[in-house]
């Protein structure tokens, strides 16, 4: 990303992609590291440990459902 004078700011770099459901192509980072160009600041999420549910229910996507909260 860039700051709002154009110089770069943030990068992200995604690493070890898995194939975690080859019947339906999905496909998961398991590591990401941001970098702060100007600063020189970094943060590192790594997933070890991932379950995908086969279908989400449709329900969940109601907005009734999502203003919930």
């Amino acid at each position: 990303t860039f700051d709002r004078r154009g110089k770069l700011h943030r990068v992200l770099t995604a690493k070890n992609v898995k194939l975690l459901d080859p019947k339906n192509k999905r496909y998961r980072v398991m590591q990401m590291k941001m970098v702060n160009k100007q600063n020189g600041r970094s943060s590192i999420m790594q997933i070890n440990k991932i379950k995908l549910r086969e279908s989400i229910p449709d329900k969940y996507f109601k907005q009734r459902y999502l203003e919930r909260g």
